[in-house]
């Protein structure tokens, strides 16, 4: 099975549910309402806060979940690298750039993992704190993280694999400003 994603029908699927994922990690409300700055940093901790949460997910879902899975986190990788590549990071210094970054997310992950896991709203509003910045509304943050979370708890593969992927919209509350 695992050979069947890496078929380049299959291949543009993976892109696709990628394209998906990166998506609702560009909704304004993250970088207008929530203050996440709208850098490439900034991008990038959204962006793996939802792989994180999609990937959670799926690594308890049955085969060929996994094989997704494994297809999926080496595609964003493979993301990442074009765009450190596109804003002219030399050949020479792609490789340890991608190892640093490639910690840096597996790093994010278990840590949203793990308090994803717990329910803690006091653990994630701690880590956007340190990692995003104090600028960050890290308590609708991690009430948007814990919503996302919650919406994947009714998805599968199948939804996955179709693109069908629910993600809360970031803003905040009617009648904050």
């Amino acid at each position: 099975m695992f050979a069947f994603f890496r078929s380049g029908s299959n291949r543009a699927l993976i892109s696709g549910i990628y394209q998906h994922i990166a998506q609702a990690s560009r909704q304004p409300g993250f970088y207008e309402d929530f203050g996440v700055p709208d850098t490439l940093e900034g991008r990038f901790d959204v962006l793996a806060l939802h792989m994180a949460i999609v990937l959670r997910h799926m690594r308890s879902w049955p085969a060929p979940a996994n094989d997704v899975t494994h297809d999926l986190t080496d595609y964003f990788f493979e993301q990442m690298d074009d765009v450190l590549r596109e804003i002219g990071t030399s050949d020479i210094k792609v490789p340890k750039r991608m190892k640093g970054l490639a910690s840096v997310f597996l790093s994010k992950a278990g840590a949203y993992d793990t308090a994803l896991q717990r329910g803690s709203v006091d653990d994630l509003v701690e880590m956007f704190t340190r990692d995003i910045g104090p600028d960050v509304d890290s308590r609708l943050l991690a009430l948007y993280a814990l919503n996302a979370d919650h919406m994947m708890n009714d998805s599968c593969l199948d939804l996955v694999l179709r693109q069908d992927l629910k993600f809360p919209v970031p803003s905040k509350p009617a009648g904050e400003f």
